[in-house]
């Protein structure tokens, strides 16, 4: 094994005590930085992020209607929350619950209202997100599955989530001068959905190693390995532009595609099956993998990081594909694909690991400071749907420890529901794939599994 060096940092956590977000005391909940140190080096493949660059809708072409699911796994006692282990004849699931996270009913409460200000600014990588008079962001409240699950105790405490960004532009993010703040606005989503989880991150560009911790601080080496569960990758490597314009390109433009970015592709299978490793981070050929889908209103296979990891054995059964959502989703309010999210498709290697997540950032960006600025991006896209997935799994992860990343993504997938989008009850496969990712049918999912 060789070991191939990327830009590291840690994320910061929403905290209800210290030691980020995993303890139970009874302290005021708080935003504070976990003690763990940063280490510079480099990676990376050529990617940019996936944050589309135009507002204008584009047709979406049907596809085949949902296939009849295949017969599902059912306990011997009633209930979709059994605590124990479900079997079949062909596979089991330890359905058997960790630890709750005392703290849980205190992260809800910092989210009394659909928008709620936040008691003092958040951090992450020693940069400030406020609102505009430099206090607490004021925040959209999540989905009433989140806060159930945070009030049962379900936060992701203790699962350690990697994102991999933007982070080595961060000293000089600035929306207003055009250096994108991407990293700070996904870590941001993610800490929103798992309050409790650990995020650490890794950067996606080439030969930069500017790493910022939760106070500044760089160029220091993490004191201890981690080991990493979940990792996001709100990143794409294609020629398209992430313009949401609908054009498919050809089978010529496809295959040069594929050419162009194998080398950079090839560099992400190797970090991520475990051939190549980053000091300090240990288990990423075991840890969950989610994906954004990309911005072009196209076939998600076009985007050649999605399809590499799909078609890639060491990657493929661990991956969670995520296009984007106008909302989140209800049988009451159903949402909608978003205009410019890349659809499921017609690969089925893509198409059956496909879900769909709100593609919105929680905020008014107008009314919300990253850095000292107004966060005046558009607030949309895939980048912004695939965190909160990143989020679910780690909170599934919490209160099922005994489940490798394998059987989550499956819980995941096999959850994931048709009736809260408004094309239900005729949802075509081939547009959105296995339909809206479902935290509450995820951390209850007998009934559901395959």
């Amino acid at each position: 094994m060789f070991k191939l060096m990327m830009t590291f940092i840690a994320c910061a956590a929403l905290c209800a005590c210290g030691g980020g977000g995993g303890g139970a005391s009874g302290s005021s909940p708080s935003y504070i930085a976990p003690t763990v140190s940063p280490e510079v080096s480099s990676i990376t493949p050529a990617s940019q992020s996936q944050v589309p660059q135009t507002n204008n809708p584009v047709p979406i072409s049907p596809g085949s209607n949902p296939s009849p699911l295949p017969t599902v796994l059912t306990p011997t006692f009633s209930g979709n929350d059994p605590n124990a282990i479900v079997s079949s004849s062909t596979t089991s699931y330890n359905l058997t619950w960790g630890t709750p996270d005392k703290t849980g009913s205190k992260y809800a409460a910092l989210f009394p209202n659909p928008s709620s200000a936040q008691p003092t600014p958040l951090t992450y990588m020693g940069l400030k997100v406020t609102d505009v008079n430099g206090n607490g962001p004021t925040l959209y409240q999540p989905a009433p599955d989140i806060l159930a699950a945070w009030n049962a105790g379900w936060t992701g405490s203790g699962v350690n989530v990697l994102m991999i960004d933007l982070y080595a532009r961060i000293s000089s993010c600035n929306n207003s001068s055009g250096n994108d703040c991407h990293a700070i606005r996904t870590s941001l989503i993610t800490n929103e959905i798992a309050p409790g989880a650990n995020l650490y991150g890794v950067t996606n560009y080439v030969n930069l190693n500017n790493a910022y911790g939760m106070n500044g601080v760089t160029g220091k080496a993490l004191q201890n390995p981690v080991n990493i569960q979940v990792v996001n990758m709100s990143v794409d490597a294609s020629t398209w532009g992430d313009s949401g314009s609908g054009v498919i390109p050809s089978n010529t433009q496809w295959i040069s595609d594929l050419s162009q970015h194998a080398l950079g592709n090839a560099t992400w299978i190797s970090v991520l099956n475990g051939t190549s490793s980053i000091s300090n981070i240990n288990q990423l050929s075991h840890a969950l993998l989610v994906k954004s889908a990309g911005n072009d209103a196209i076939d998600a296979k076009y985007e050649s990081t999605s399809y590499t990891l799909a078609h890639d054995a060491s990657t493929a059964n661990r991956l969670l594909i995520v296009g984007a959502l106008n909302q989140n989703g209800s049988s009451a309010h159903p949402a909608s694909l978003a205009w410019y999210s890349n659809i499921a498709g017609s690969d089925p290697s893509i198409t059956s690991r496909f879900v769909l997540a709100n593609g919105n950032v929680p905020y008014n960006t107008s009314q919300v400071m990253i850095n000292g600025s107004i966060d005046n991006t558009s607030g949309i896209g895939t980048s912004y749907a695939a965190p909160i997935v990143a989020g679910y799994s780690a909170i599934i992860m919490q209160k099922f420890p005994n489940l490798d990343a394998v059987k989550t993504s499956n819980i995941i997938l096999d959850t994931a529901r048709y009736d809260t989008l408004t094309c239900y009850p005729n949802c075509p496969v081939a547009v959105y794939g296995q339909g809206e990712a479902s935290l509450s049918r995820a951390l209850a999912p007998v009934g559901y599994l395959r």
